[in-house]
């Protein structure tokens, strides 16, 4: 786990140490949980879904519901969900490391992290960083969330997109 926007960081100057993993896949972080390099998870499970038992070890976290496939989103529960994702993001200590767990090989983790990161540095840079994340999951062949990508592109993020 390394930082990943050092020269961007959010208001308590968190500089982005994300991991992300999908469920069923402990040994990719249980190494990591156990060096202390995880402080916080965010558990994302589709509604109605029960959340991973390796969030309930950690006291902070942040238990999301939401869709992953289209068809399945209702906005204003989606928009709800990622803002206060947000707020949890946007209260971390800057020495936190982040895990994003979630269920459908990484693709709902990976759209929020993108999403969080597009945030601070805009969308043109995130989808760089997305090939860097991807490139730790365990199966090579992830893409984001679809519906939660164009939700978070319908939220407000840093102006660097305006110069882009």
């Amino acid at each position: 786990m390394r930082a990943l926007l050092p020269d961007a960081p959010n208001p308590n100057g968190w500089p982005y140490r994300l991991m992300v993993a999908p469920d069923g896949f402990y040994g990719r972080y249980g190494d990591a949980h156990e060096a202390g390099l995880i402080t916080h998870v965010i558990s994302i499970m589709p509604p109605g879904g029960h959340h991973f038992r390796f969030a309930e070890l950690l006291q902070n976290r942040a238990k999301v519901w939401l869709p992953s496939r289209e068809g399945q989103s209702l906005s204003q529960v989606v928009d709800d969900e990622l803002a206060y994702v947000e707020h949890f993001v946007d209260a971390l200590p800057a020495d936190a490391g982040v895990l994003i767990l979630s269920l459908n090989l990484g693709t709902p983790a990976l759209a929020v992290a993108v999403g969080l990161i597009a945030r601070q540095v805009g969308w043109q840079r995130a989808e760089e960083i997305e090939q860097e994340l991807k490139a730790t999951l365990p199966v090579s062949r992830v893409t984001p969330a679809a519906v939660l990508i164009a939700a978070w592109r319908r939220r407000p993020v840093a102006s660097v997109d305006a110069a882009c």
